[in-house]
C-alpha cells in the first residue's frame, strides 16, 4: 500500500495484464475471457501479425511507460518465440513487469479472479500453479 500526496491509500494490488501471442490467439483469448467476465478493464490484447519487431517493442514500450510503476503481468504464447523473443529485452528495462510463457485459460481466470486481491508475487505463485495443476491426461 503507497499513498497519494492526499494521504489517501492507493492500493499497489490490481495488476495490469498483457497478452502478447502469434496471430489470432490473443483475439480468441479476449473472447473467451469477456465470456466468463464480460468487461476486461486493464488488459491488453496484442498480435505480432504483420508487425514488425521494432514496431512491436515500440509499442510494448509505449504501453508500459504509460502504466508507470504499476505491475504488469505480460503474458506470452511459448518461450523462446518471436513474441518471447521481443519481450525479453523489457523484462530489464521495466522492472515493473513479469513475462510468463506457456500459459494457458485457467492461468488467465485464475489472474483475472485474483488480481485485486493479492500482491503481485503471491499472484504469479498462484497462476502458475493454476497453470500446472490443470494440465491433465484424461483416464477413461
Amino acid at each position: 500500500m503507497i499513498l497519494n500526496n492526499r494521504t489517501t491509500p492507493i492500493s499497489r494490488k490490481k495488476v495490469y495484464g498483457i497478452i502478447f501471442a502469434h496471430a489470432d490467439l490473443p483475439k480468441a483469448f479476449q473472447k473467451t475471457l469477456k465470456t466468463f467476465f464480460g468487461k476486461l478493464p486493464n488488459f491488453a490484447f496484442i498480435t505480432n501479425s504483420g508487425l514488425s519487431a521494432e514496431t512491436l517493442v515500440r509499442r510494448l514500450e509505449k504501453r508500459l511507460l504509460r502504466l508507470g510503476r504499476r505491475s504488469v503481468f505480460l503474458f506470452v504464447d511459448m518461450t523462446g518465440s518471436s513474441c518471447w523473443h521481443i519481450c525479453y529485452p523489457l523484462k530489464k528495462k521495466f522492472k515493473n513487469i513479469e513475462i510468463i510463457a506457456g500459459f494457458n485459460l485457467p492461468m488467465l481466470v485464475k489472474f483475472i479472479q485474483y488480481r485485486e486481491k493479492v500482491e503481485p508475487a503471491e499472484l504469479l505463485s498462484l497462476i502458475i500453479a493454476a497453470g500446472k495443476e490443470t494440465i491433465k491426461k484424461m483416464e477413461e
